[in-house]
């Protein structure tokens, strides 16, 4: 079966180590094109060698995931120099000290302190896929140029 330049249609369950759901797709499949980084290695690696019907659970450690955490990405910034200070659960852009933009997530404040995580939600945390296949074809010229599939 040809691995590279295969669109597949595949229903996911995406769960922590210890089994608890953080999505899924079981209403409506997702589509990948094989080739174009569109999902985690682990699981593309698997799913453009299944067949349509074929299930499979893939573990997904981290830093084949979202990346191990980084206590570097985590910062300590007086309310002071906010001028609308944010609140435990906002997300805003930050530019960190050598000038790259990132998403930070304001995680705590304490006497007058924000501390906030450039780190993702899921930074850290092995993953377990469940996976259904339903369809796959061969992409097209024009899918395998844009890395987008098409509707037909």
């Amino acid at each position: 079966m040809q691995e590279e330049g295969q669109v597949v249609w595949f229903n996911f369950k995406m769960m922590d180590s210890k089994g608890t759901l953080i999505e899924s797709s079981m209403d409506e499949p997702i589509s990948i094109i094989s080739g174009k980084n569109h999902i985690f290695k682990p699981v593309e690696n698997a799913v453009v060698k299944m067949s349509e019907g074929d299930t499979k659970r893939i573990p997904v450690r981290s830093n084949e995931a979202f990346g191990d955490y980084n206590e570097d990405l985590v910062y300590q910034i007086p309310t002071s120099k906010f001028e609308n200070v944010p609140k435990v659960g906002d997300s805003f852009e930050m530019e960190i000290e050598d000038g790259t933009v990132i998403n930070m997530n304001m995680v705590d404040e304490k006497n007058g302190v924000c501390i906030l995580d450039g780190n993702h939600t899921l930074a850290g945390v092995d993953l377990l896929f469940e996976i259904e296949v339903v369809k796959r074809r061969l992409a097209n010229a024009q899918e395998i140029k844009t890395g987008k599939v098409s509707t037909k």
